[in-house]
């Protein structure tokens, strides 16, 4: 439901941020696909080879917090499974 623009500043703008995120070249932010029932969104920025990990695991949560922040939720496909009459109905949604 989020508009991708909003999406793309706010990621950008977190990678911009960490100390540790090289200034060249810049962060990048790009529709990757669609899926069945999202989109698929890839995001990247450059760090020294030894940082890399650390740098990455950082960036995950402080994108989370800054999506949270804005109220832009991550959907999470679910699935639920109802019995009734002695059989089972399973539905799924994201």
């Amino acid at each position: 439901e989020a508009n991708i623009k909003d999406l793309r500043k706010i990621v950008v703008n977190v990678m911009k941020k960490h100390p540790r995120v090289l200034k060249s070249p810049e962060p990048d932010f790009w529709l990757d696909a669609f899926g069945e029932y999202d989109m698929k969104i890839a995001a990247r920025c450059w760090v020294k080879p030894n940082e890399y990990w650390p740098v990455y695991w950082e960036q995950l949560e402080a994108i989370k917090e800054a999506l949270d922040k804005e109220g832009i939720r991550i959907p999470i496909p679910k699935s639920e499974v109802y019995i009734a009459n002695n059989k089972v109905l399973q539905t799924t949604s994201s």
